[in-house]
C-alpha cells in the first residue's frame, strides 16, 4: 500500500472505523521491533500513521530514506481468514466458547507471524538496495468477526510497516519478495495451527477439504447462508464469463460495499436470525450444541 491517500484508507472518514472503531477488541502491535521501537501492546493512531509514513513512532526520527514521500511503499496488509465452519460455531456460541475460538484464532496468527519474520523478516542495505539482511518486524494486527456483508467472519488483520529492524540497530525499509513467495504457505501454516488448537480444547472433529477444512457438524447450508459475499462475486463472473483468481480478486473489489460496523448484540441477533431462516429451529440448533460442546460448557439457550 502506498504512502499517498493510506490514512485516509485506514484512519479517515470512509475506512477509519474499519480498523480503530471495532467492536470486537483494540488492535495490538507484535513482532520483534516492538520492545525496540518503545511501543505499547495497544495500537494507537499517531503512532500507527508515523510508523506508516516511515517515521519513529514518536514522529521525531526518520527510519528509512524516504520518509514522508507520498509515493513510498507504507506497508503492507496480511490478512488471515478462517474457514467459514468456523466463524458460524463461533457466532452461534456462548460467549465463553466464542472467546475461547479467538483465542485458538489469535495463537495461530501469531504463530503464522513468527514464522513471517523469522524466515523472511529482509531489510536492504546498500546502493539500490543489494544487500539483504535480516530484520526484525512490527505488525498491527486487527481482529474482527464480521464480512463487509455482515456475515460471520473471523479475520485478523496484520499490517505490516514497511521498516525493518536490523541487528546492528539500525533501522531500513524491508525486501518482501520472501513474503510474497511464502504467502500460500503462512496461510497453511495458520490453518494447521488453528486446526490443531480447535481440536485439542474443544474436542471438535474436522473435516478436511480441499483448502481448509470443515468441522464436522456445522451444518453445511448455514455456512453457505452466511457466505453471502462469495455469492455476489461468483454471481458477477458468471454475468460477465469471468474465470480465474485475478477476475476474482478484481470483481472482489469491484462489489466491494462500505464497511459497517453493528453493535456486538446486534450482530449476534441477525446472525440467529440467518440460522433460524437457514437451518431449521432453534430448538434444532440447541440440540446441536448441546450434543457436540466441549465438556464443561454450559449448554446453549
Amino acid at each position: 500500500m502506498k504512502s499517498a491517500g493510506l490514512a485516509r484508507y485506514y484512519l479517515g472518514h470512509e475506512q477509519g472505523a474499519y480498523y480503530f472503531d471495532s467492536i470486537w477488541q483494540q488492535g495490538r502491535w507484535v513482532g520483534g521491533a516492538v520492545i525496540a521501537f518503545g511501543l505499547p501492546e495497544e495500537v494507537r493512531r499517531d503512532e500507527f500513521q508515523h510508523l506508516l509514513d516511515g517515521f519513529s513512532p514518536d514522529g521525531h526520527r526518520a527510519l528509512v530514506q524516504n520518509a514522508g514521500h507520498p509515493n513510498r511503499d507504507a506497508a503492507w496488509d496480511l490478512t488471515f481468514s478462517a474457514p467459514k465452519s468456523v466463524s458460524v460455531l463461533w457466532s452461534m456460541s456462548p460467549p465463553e466458547v466464542r472467546r475461547e475460538i479467538e483465542a485458538e484464532h489469535w495463537h495461530a496468527v501469531e504463530k503464522s507471524l513468527a514464522s513471517i519474520e523469522q524466515t523472511a523478516g529482509l531489510s536492504r542495505r546498500g546502493k539500490g538496495g543489494a544487500i539483504k539482511e535480516p530484520a526484525a518486524l512490527l505488525f498491527a494486527t486487527f481482529f474482527h468477526g464480521a464480512s463487509r456483508a455482515q456475515n460471520p467472519a473471523i479475520h485478523t488483520h496484520a499490517v505490516m510497516p514497511n521498516v525493518g529492524l536490523r541487528q546492528d540497530g539500525t533501522t531500513a525499509a524491508l525486501w518482501t519478495k520472501e513474503i510474497f513467495r511464502m504467502k500460500m504457505a503462512a496461510g497453511a501454516a495458520y490453518r494447521e495451527a488453528l486446526a490443531a488448537g480447535l481440536t485439542q480444547r474443544l474436542h471438535l472433529t474436522l473435516e478436511p477439504e480441499k483448502v481448509g477444512f470443515h468441522i464436522r457438524g456445522v451444518p453445511r447450508d448455514l455456512c453457505e447462508a452466511s457466505s453471502e459475499r462469495r455469492r455476489t462475486i461468483l454471481r458477477v463472473m458468471s454475468e460477465r464469463g469471468l474465470h480465474g483468481a485475478v477476475a476474482a480478486k478484481m470483481v472482489t473489489l469491484l462489489t466491494r460495499p462500505k464497511k459497517q460496523h453493528l453493535p456486538e448484540k446486534e450482530f449476534l441477533v441477525a446472525v440467529t436470525r440467518l440460522a433460524a431462516s437457514s437451518a431449521g429451529t432453534a430448538k434444532r440448533r440447541a440440540n446441536w450444541w448441546n450434543r457436540r460442546a466441549p465438556s464443561g460448557c454450559p449448554p446453549k439457550p
